[in-house]
């Protein structure tokens, strides 16, 4: 039953980014965006696949809502993104980068404010 409310969740993630796509001034780059607000539920995967070795609760504290929520996870791709532009000097990575990023905060904005008794 807690498994299928994470997979809930990352379908919400999904709907919500869809839902959004008319109030974003660059259409053009909203796969990034919708990508980043995916992402970061990576971690169910993680929790599926460590439950084959403990016990499935323990496995969602030790995965669930840790690095891939993470500011400094955030970070990290921003900064692998201005590596990519610097290298290449294209102004679309830079987009994307931007794009990427929207997602993925607001992915954390929505497990904030809509999700907290999950968190």
């Amino acid at each position: 039953l807690y498994f299928n409310n994470l997979m809930a969740q990352a379908g919400l993630h999904a709907y919500l980014s869809l839902k959004s796509k008319k109030w974003m001034p660059n259409k053009k780059y909203f796969i990034f965006f919708l990508l980043g607000s995916i992402i970061p539920d990576i971690d169910i995967i993680f929790c599926a696949l460590a439950s084959y070795y403990i016990p499935i609760e323990q496995a969602v504290v030790f995965f669930h809502r840790t690095l891939t929520h993470s500011l400094i996870t955030i970070a990290a791709i921003y900064l692998a993104f201005l590596i990519a532009y610097e290298y290449k000097k294209k102004e679309s990575i830079l987009n994307a980068a931007h794009g990427f990023i929207a997602g993925f905060l607001f992915h954390i904005l929505i497990d904030i404010f809509f999700l907290k008794k999950y968190i």
